[in-house]
């Protein structure tokens, strides 16, 4: 259900998100939205269904600043 619902749903998002951003030069090239959809999932899932909590402003925050840019950037 969560798969169907909300990842399948989302699948390719990041792709026109990263490839926008590297046009602007906001991102090198060649960050890959695969391994940014799965590192956001995985961390999504394990916050709410290992947790228990609930996704909030400053873990959104945390999740691209500390985790997705630096990603992106290496």
């Amino acid at each position: 259900l969560v798969r169907t619902q909300v990842l399948d749903s989302k699948k390719g998002e990041f792709n026109g998100i990263i490839e926008r951003a590297t046009r602007r030069g906001e991102l090198p090239e060649g960050g890959s939205a695969e391994l940014v959809e799965e590192v956001i999932s995985a961390l999504l899932i394990n916050r709410m269904v290992i947790h228990g909590l609930s996704i909030d402003e400053e873990f959104s925050i945390h999740v691209v600043d500390d985790i997705v840019l630096p990603l992106l950037h290496r």
